[in-house]
Protein backbone atom coordinates (compact mmCIF):
# COMPACT_ATOMS: atom_id res chain seq x y z
CA UNK A 1 0.00 0.00 0.00
CA UNK A 2 1.72 3.68 -0.97
CA UNK A 3 1.72 6.31 1.10
CA UNK A 4 0.19 9.88 1.07
CA UNK A 5 2.42 12.82 3.27
CA UNK A 6 -0.51 14.34 5.79
CA UNK A 7 0.59 17.91 7.98
CA UNK A 8 0.66 16.48 11.92
CA UNK A 9 -0.27 20.24 13.34
CA UNK A 10 -0.56 19.17 16.73
CA UNK A 11 0.53 16.84 19.49
CA UNK A 12 -1.77 14.40 20.44
CA UNK A 13 -1.70 11.95 23.46
CA UNK A 14 -2.95 8.25 23.03
CA UNK A 15 -5.49 9.32 25.58
CA UNK A 16 -6.87 12.05 23.42
CA UNK A 17 -7.05 9.89 20.46
CA UNK A 18 -8.68 7.35 22.12
CA UNK A 19 -11.33 9.62 23.35
CA UNK A 20 -11.57 11.25 19.87
CA UNK A 21 -11.99 8.22 17.36
CA UNK A 22 -11.37 5.06 19.40
CA UNK A 23 -8.81 2.91 20.52
CA UNK A 24 -7.88 0.79 17.76
CA UNK A 25 -7.45 3.40 14.90
CA UNK A 26 -5.69 5.88 18.17
CA UNK A 27 -2.93 2.99 18.19
CA UNK A 28 -2.68 2.66 14.62
CA UNK A 29 -2.10 6.59 13.89
CA UNK A 30 -0.20 6.58 16.91
CA UNK A 31 1.92 3.70 15.66
CA UNK A 32 2.13 5.55 12.33
CA UNK A 33 3.68 9.16 13.93
CA UNK A 34 7.01 9.13 14.92
CA UNK A 35 7.48 12.60 15.35
CA UNK A 36 4.44 14.50 16.60
CA UNK A 37 5.94 17.70 15.32
CA UNK A 38 6.69 17.24 12.03
CA UNK A 39 5.18 16.25 8.54
CA UNK A 40 5.02 11.75 8.43
CA UNK A 41 3.69 9.46 5.91
CA UNK A 42 0.28 8.20 6.98
CA UNK A 43 -1.13 4.80 5.05
CA UNK A 44 -3.68 5.30 2.75
CA UNK A 45 -5.86 2.23 3.21
CA UNK A 46 -9.04 2.49 0.87
CA UNK A 47 -11.02 -0.49 -0.80
CA UNK A 48 -12.30 -0.41 -3.91
CA UNK A 49 -15.31 -1.94 -5.42
CA UNK A 50 -17.72 -2.51 -8.16
CA UNK A 51 -21.34 -3.14 -8.88
CA UNK A 52 -20.46 -5.86 -11.78
CA UNK A 53 -17.48 -8.61 -12.15
CA UNK A 54 -18.82 -9.50 -14.90
CA UNK A 55 -20.22 -8.45 -18.34
CA UNK A 56 -21.58 -10.31 -21.02
CA UNK A 57 -20.53 -8.88 -24.43
CA UNK A 58 -23.41 -7.91 -26.54
CA UNK A 59 -26.14 -8.76 -23.87
CA UNK A 60 -25.63 -7.19 -20.26
CA UNK A 61 -25.57 -3.50 -20.03
CA UNK A 62 -22.32 -1.94 -19.76
CA UNK A 63 -22.59 0.37 -17.18
CA UNK A 64 -21.00 0.48 -13.70
CA UNK A 65 -20.95 2.13 -10.69
CA UNK A 66 -17.02 2.13 -8.98
CA UNK A 67 -17.01 2.87 -4.82
CA UNK A 68 -13.72 3.74 -3.24
CA UNK A 69 -14.05 4.00 0.48
CA UNK A 70 -11.11 5.82 2.53
CA UNK A 71 -11.21 8.00 5.82
CA UNK A 72 -9.05 10.93 3.74
CA UNK A 73 -10.57 13.62 2.06
CA UNK A 74 -9.45 14.79 -1.84
CA UNK A 75 -10.37 15.23 -5.13
CA UNK A 76 -7.65 13.60 -6.58
CA UNK A 77 -8.65 10.27 -6.35
CA UNK A 78 -8.34 8.81 -10.00
CA UNK A 79 -9.75 5.57 -11.39
CA UNK A 80 -7.12 3.34 -13.97
CA UNK A 81 -8.15 1.04 -16.04
CA UNK A 82 -5.35 -1.09 -17.38
CA UNK A 83 -2.86 1.31 -16.23
CA UNK A 84 -4.93 4.19 -18.13
CA UNK A 85 -6.74 6.83 -16.51
CA UNK A 86 -10.27 6.84 -16.98
CA UNK A 87 -11.96 9.62 -14.79
CA UNK A 88 -12.02 10.76 -11.08
CA UNK A 89 -14.14 9.60 -8.02
CA UNK A 90 -16.16 12.17 -6.72
CA UNK A 91 -17.96 11.83 -3.15
CA UNK A 92 -21.12 14.23 -4.56
CA UNK A 93 -24.06 12.96 -2.86
CA UNK A 94 -25.31 13.23 -6.67
CA UNK A 95 -26.74 9.35 -7.37
CA UNK A 96 -27.54 10.22 -10.91
CA UNK A 97 -24.72 11.79 -12.17
CA UNK A 98 -21.56 10.00 -10.31
CA UNK A 99 -23.36 7.16 -8.76
CA UNK A 100 -22.74 8.26 -4.92
CA UNK A 101 -25.25 8.20 -2.34
CA UNK A 102 -24.54 10.23 0.46
CA UNK A 103 -22.41 13.26 0.49
CA UNK A 104 -19.07 13.55 2.83
CA UNK A 105 -19.35 9.55 3.74
CA UNK A 106 -15.89 8.88 2.54
CA UNK A 107 -17.50 6.82 -0.28
CA UNK A 108 -15.55 8.11 -3.51
CA UNK A 109 -18.02 6.93 -6.65
CA UNK A 110 -18.29 6.93 -10.06
CA UNK A 111 -20.34 5.84 -13.36
CA UNK A 112 -18.76 4.71 -15.92
CA UNK A 113 -19.36 2.26 -19.33
CA UNK A 114 -16.99 -0.38 -20.01
CA UNK A 115 -16.33 -0.41 -23.82
CA UNK A 116 -16.32 -4.20 -23.96
CA UNK A 117 -14.91 -4.45 -27.86
CA UNK A 118 -11.59 -2.33 -26.23
CA UNK A 119 -8.43 -3.94 -27.38
CA UNK A 120 -6.46 -3.39 -24.43
CA UNK A 121 -8.44 -5.95 -22.29
CA UNK A 122 -6.25 -8.83 -20.58
CA UNK A 123 -6.34 -12.16 -22.15
CA UNK A 124 -6.92 -15.29 -19.85
CA UNK A 125 -6.85 -19.11 -20.48
CA UNK A 126 -10.10 -18.82 -21.81
CA UNK A 127 -10.71 -17.66 -25.54
CA UNK A 128 -14.35 -17.06 -24.22
CA UNK A 129 -13.17 -14.28 -21.44
CA UNK A 130 -10.98 -11.04 -21.51
CA UNK A 131 -10.73 -8.85 -18.08
CA UNK A 132 -9.73 -5.04 -16.99
CA UNK A 133 -8.10 -4.48 -14.33
CA UNK A 134 -9.06 -0.83 -11.99
CA UNK A 135 -7.62 0.51 -9.69
CA UNK A 136 -7.45 4.14 -7.91
CA UNK A 137 -4.62 6.28 -7.75
CA UNK A 138 -3.49 9.44 -5.89
CA UNK A 139 -0.99 11.62 -7.72
CA UNK A 140 -0.46 8.97 -9.66
CA UNK A 141 0.02 6.72 -6.79
CA UNK A 142 -1.50 3.21 -5.78
CA UNK A 143 -3.87 3.58 -2.91
CA UNK A 144 -6.55 0.79 -3.46
CA UNK A 145 -6.66 -2.78 -4.04
CA UNK A 146 -6.89 -3.62 -7.17
CA UNK A 147 -10.19 -5.46 -8.77
CA UNK A 148 -10.97 -7.20 -12.07
CA UNK A 149 -14.21 -7.66 -14.74
CA UNK A 150 -14.81 -9.68 -16.79
CA UNK A 151 -16.12 -9.65 -19.81
CA UNK A 152 -17.81 -12.64 -21.34
CA UNK A 153 -18.37 -13.38 -24.99
CA UNK A 154 -21.86 -15.72 -25.49
CA UNK A 155 -22.00 -18.62 -27.29
CA UNK A 156 -22.92 -18.96 -30.49
CA UNK A 157 -25.81 -21.30 -31.48
CA UNK A 158 -23.06 -23.66 -33.38
CA UNK A 159 -21.16 -23.94 -29.65
CA UNK A 160 -24.14 -24.80 -28.05
CA UNK A 161 -25.64 -27.56 -30.78
CA UNK A 162 -21.90 -28.62 -30.59
CA UNK A 163 -21.52 -29.08 -26.85
CA UNK A 164 -24.92 -30.65 -26.52
CA UNK A 165 -23.60 -33.41 -29.27
CA UNK A 166 -21.08 -34.06 -26.78
CA UNK A 167 -22.93 -33.92 -23.62
CA UNK A 168 -25.63 -36.61 -24.67
CA UNK A 169 -22.76 -39.10 -26.45
CA UNK A 170 -20.86 -38.96 -23.08
CA UNK A 171 -23.97 -38.84 -20.96
CA UNK A 172 -25.30 -42.20 -23.14
CA UNK A 173 -21.55 -44.09 -22.42
CA UNK A 174 -21.71 -43.69 -19.07
CA UNK A 175 -24.57 -44.69 -18.57
CA UNK A 176 -24.82 -47.64 -20.32
CA UNK A 177 -24.56 -51.28 -19.10
CA UNK A 178 -21.46 -51.73 -21.26
CA UNK A 179 -19.45 -49.08 -19.45
CA UNK A 180 -20.86 -49.97 -15.76
CA UNK A 181 -19.77 -53.53 -16.53
CA UNK A 182 -16.27 -52.40 -17.45
CA UNK A 183 -13.05 -52.09 -15.13
CA UNK A 184 -11.66 -48.88 -14.77
CA UNK A 185 -8.80 -49.01 -17.09
CA UNK A 186 -11.09 -49.58 -19.42
CA UNK A 187 -13.53 -47.12 -18.77
CA UNK A 188 -11.15 -45.01 -18.72
CA UNK A 189 -9.80 -46.00 -22.63
CA UNK A 190 -13.40 -45.76 -23.41
CA UNK A 191 -13.95 -42.40 -22.53
CA UNK A 192 -11.03 -41.43 -24.23
CA UNK A 193 -11.73 -43.14 -27.18
CA UNK A 194 -15.17 -40.79 -27.39
CA UNK A 195 -13.31 -37.94 -26.75
CA UNK A 196 -11.00 -38.41 -29.32
CA UNK A 197 -13.66 -39.39 -32.07
CA UNK A 198 -15.20 -35.96 -31.76
CA UNK A 199 -11.33 -34.14 -31.01
CA UNK A 200 -11.05 -35.43 -34.63
CA UNK A 201 -14.31 -33.88 -35.78
CA UNK A 202 -12.98 -30.59 -34.02
CA UNK A 203 -15.34 -30.37 -31.14
CA UNK A 204 -13.17 -30.89 -28.08
CA UNK A 205 -9.50 -30.11 -27.67
CA UNK A 206 -7.25 -30.25 -24.48
CA UNK A 207 -8.35 -33.82 -23.62
CA UNK A 208 -6.32 -34.36 -19.94
CA UNK A 209 -6.31 -38.13 -18.06
CA UNK A 210 -5.65 -36.71 -14.32
CA UNK A 211 -5.69 -39.50 -12.36
CA UNK A 212 -9.63 -41.37 -12.21
CA UNK A 213 -11.21 -37.97 -13.77
CA UNK A 214 -10.40 -36.62 -17.50
CA UNK A 215 -10.88 -33.25 -18.38
CA UNK A 216 -11.67 -31.27 -21.96
CA UNK A 217 -12.19 -28.29 -23.45
CA UNK A 218 -15.69 -27.47 -25.68
CA UNK A 219 -14.85 -26.06 -28.97
CA UNK A 220 -16.06 -22.54 -27.30
CA UNK A 221 -13.68 -23.08 -24.63
CA UNK A 222 -15.75 -24.24 -21.69
CA UNK A 223 -13.73 -27.14 -19.69
CA UNK A 224 -15.76 -30.46 -18.92
CA UNK A 225 -15.06 -32.82 -16.48
CA UNK A 226 -16.08 -36.59 -16.51
CA UNK A 227 -15.45 -38.80 -13.74
CA UNK A 228 -14.13 -42.42 -14.93
CA UNK A 229 -15.42 -44.17 -11.57
CA UNK A 230 -18.72 -43.34 -9.27
CA UNK A 231 -18.34 -41.43 -5.87
CA UNK A 232 -20.15 -44.70 -3.78
CA UNK A 233 -19.27 -44.93 0.07
CA UNK A 234 -16.94 -47.74 -0.83
CA UNK A 235 -14.89 -46.04 -3.59
CA UNK A 236 -10.73 -44.42 -2.81
CA UNK A 237 -9.72 -41.49 -4.72
CA UNK A 238 -5.95 -42.02 -4.65
CA UNK A 239 -5.18 -38.88 -3.33
CA UNK A 240 -6.94 -37.87 -0.85
CA UNK A 241 -9.33 -41.28 0.01
CA UNK A 242 -12.40 -41.44 0.42
CA UNK A 243 -13.78 -38.85 -1.53
CA UNK A 244 -17.53 -38.67 -1.42
CA UNK A 245 -19.93 -35.69 -1.64
CA UNK A 246 -20.49 -33.78 1.47
CA UNK A 247 -23.67 -31.70 -0.24
CA UNK A 248 -24.95 -31.71 -3.66
CA UNK A 249 -24.23 -28.27 -5.29
CA UNK A 250 -22.10 -27.07 -2.68
CA UNK A 251 -19.09 -26.82 -4.65
CA UNK A 252 -17.54 -23.82 -2.61
CA UNK A 253 -18.04 -26.14 0.49
CA UNK A 254 -19.46 -23.82 2.66
CA UNK A 255 -22.37 -25.74 3.81
CA UNK A 256 -24.95 -23.47 1.99
CA UNK A 257 -25.83 -24.22 -1.42
CA UNK A 258 -27.14 -20.88 -3.06
CA UNK A 259 -25.99 -18.40 -6.42
CA UNK A 260 -22.31 -18.85 -4.73
CA UNK A 261 -21.72 -21.90 -5.83
CA UNK A 262 -23.44 -21.81 -9.29
CA UNK A 263 -20.68 -18.68 -9.98
CA UNK A 264 -17.88 -20.85 -8.69
CA UNK A 265 -18.77 -23.82 -10.77
CA UNK A 266 -19.46 -21.27 -13.89
CA UNK A 267 -16.29 -19.57 -13.34
CA UNK A 268 -14.59 -22.86 -13.26
CA UNK A 269 -16.00 -23.60 -16.83
CA UNK A 270 -14.65 -20.49 -17.99
CA UNK A 271 -10.71 -21.30 -16.52
CA UNK A 272 -11.22 -18.53 -14.78
CA UNK A 273 -7.88 -17.86 -12.85
CA UNK A 274 -9.52 -16.28 -9.83
CA UNK A 275 -12.24 -18.70 -8.86
CA UNK A 276 -11.13 -22.65 -8.48
CA UNK A 277 -12.69 -25.62 -7.87
CA UNK A 278 -9.76 -27.91 -7.29
CA UNK A 279 -10.62 -29.85 -4.38
CA UNK A 280 -12.39 -33.45 -5.03
CA UNK A 281 -14.74 -32.85 -2.45
CA UNK A 282 -16.13 -29.59 -4.54
CA UNK A 283 -16.35 -31.95 -8.10
CA UNK A 284 -18.30 -34.53 -6.23
CA UNK A 285 -20.48 -31.84 -4.91
CA UNK A 286 -20.23 -30.37 -8.30
CA UNK A 287 -22.02 -33.23 -9.73
CA UNK A 288 -25.81 -32.36 -9.13
CA UNK A 289 -27.13 -34.87 -11.53
CA UNK A 290 -25.12 -37.83 -10.05
CA UNK A 291 -24.21 -39.20 -13.18
CA UNK A 292 -20.19 -38.99 -12.74
CA UNK A 293 -20.05 -35.83 -15.39
CA UNK A 294 -19.71 -32.64 -14.83
CA UNK A 295 -20.90 -29.54 -17.45
CA UNK A 296 -23.19 -26.99 -17.55
CA UNK A 297 -26.19 -28.82 -16.30
CA UNK A 298 -24.84 -29.48 -13.51
CA UNK A 299 -25.14 -25.84 -12.77
CA UNK A 300 -28.48 -25.18 -13.99
CA UNK A 301 -30.33 -27.27 -11.17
Amino acid sequence: MKKINKIVTAVFNVGLLTSLIGSNYAQALENNISNYNTAENIVLDGVLSATKKEILAGKDNADIIFHFQTNVDSDEFMLYENDVAVGTLVDSGNYEQDGDDIQGDGVYSMKFTIDVTSSSAKPTDNKKVVYNSYDVRYEEETVSNEISIDIVTPFTEQELEDMETVDEAVSQLLNSDDYKSMDTQQKADAVLELLKSFEEKGLVNNILLNELQISFLYNSGVKCVVFIDSFGEDYELTVPDNVTATMHGDVNLDNIVNVADVVTLNAYFLNSAEISVESDVSLANADCLKDNYINTSDATL
